[in-house]
């Protein structure tokens, strides 16, 4: 019975939260409220979805909670742990709308940049590389810059290259447009 209580609590543990979170910015002297007292949580295993239509602040949403930009109001907690703006947390994985990839890097130095950046050692890279490619529907492709590529394959290098980090919690702001069903 103890570990039946243990594995519920697991399960009702909240992963992220949001409490009155805002975001304003300055455009052209004049104040743009994109975010104002906006609340959530995320539980353990809950897959949730933002809606509302085009520039509503999903997106600014999804970039406070990665950290990658600043907040105007509210706390954002992971794990109960403060974000701060421009602090990397390995337990969070994004997925931009765009494939962001860089372009000077082959297929699979994109996919493994993060692990290179981890301090991950080649061997143990190139191996979980190879699987990744494999995964994505790219074999044949792995010595391909992003410029040969079409926006759906591009995208899939971005998702591995997200996905092969291992995140225990994904935020993905819109990343199955350019991909075919």
């Amino acid at each position: 019975a103890l570990a039946r209580d243990e594995d519920r609590a697991a399960a009702a543990r909240t992963r992220i939260a949001v409490q009155g979170l805002a975001k304003r910015f300055n455009a052209s002297g004049r104040e743009f409220v994109a975010v104002d007292d906006v609340s959530f949580e995320v539980k353990q295993g809950e897959f949730v979805a933002l809606l509302g239509p085009s520039g509503c602040g999903k997106s600014t949403i999804l970039n406070m909670v990665a950290g990658l930009l600043p907040r105007s109001g509210g706390r954002i907690l992971i794990d109960g742990d403060s974000v701060e703006t421009g602090e990397v947390n390995p337990r969070v994985g994004y997925v931009f709308q765009r494939d962001t990839l860089f372009p000077w890097r082959t297929v699979e130095q994109n996919i493994g940049y993060g692990l290179e950046i981890a301090g991950v050692p080649k061997s143990e890279r190139t191996g979980r590389v190879a699987t990744a490619v494999e995964k994505a529907g790219l074999a044949g492709f792995a010595q391909s810059f992003p410029r040969m590529l079409s926006g759906g394959m591009r995208q899939r290098v971005a998702l591995m290259r997200t996905l092969i980090l291992e995140p225990e919690i994904l935020l993905m702001d819109e990343p199955f447009g350019a991909l075919d069903t």
